[in-house]
């Protein structure tokens, strides 16, 4: 009787597999490594964001000083910054659940920020600061 789970003649299934396997490993590596790179760019993304959105706290001080502004004005440009902040999350937060292709909005809120930072650097007025 004939075995039914014997190979073809010349075919063995470990050059048939490794053939046959060999573009899907590397199409396999490839796809891992794209998403750890993608994922190494998000952290960095997030980590930048965080630090730049903390740079104007320790500045408030200085803002005081420099624009000899009293308590008020110094507490009115910290909770429109909270205020902004707090606003921000909640609105990009939905829109990011809605929009397939986080990408975009990531770069913006980055770019966000880097306009922040800008502006709360070179603002020298109450206006711009607000």
């Amino acid at each position: 009787m004939p075995d039914t789970n014997a190979e073809p003649r010349g075919v063995t299934g470990a050059t048939v597999g490794a053939e046959a396997s060999a573009p899907r490993v590397l199409v396999a590596r490839f796809l891992v490594a794209r998403f750890l790179v993608a994922r190494a760019l998000v952290i960095v993304a997030v980590a930048v964001a965080m630090v730049g959105s903390s740079v104007p706290s320790p500045l408030y001080g200085l803002y005081g000083t420099r624009l000899h502004l009293d308590h008020v004005w110094l507490t009115a440009i910290y909770g429109a910054y909270s205020v902004g902040t707090v606003f921000a999350l909640f609105v990009l937060g939905r829109i990011s659940d809605r929009i397939g292709d986080r990408r975009r909005l990531l770069l913006a809120a980055l770019g966000a920020t880097i306009l922040g930072a800008v502006i709360m650097a070179l603002g020298h007025g109450v206006g711009l600061l607000l």
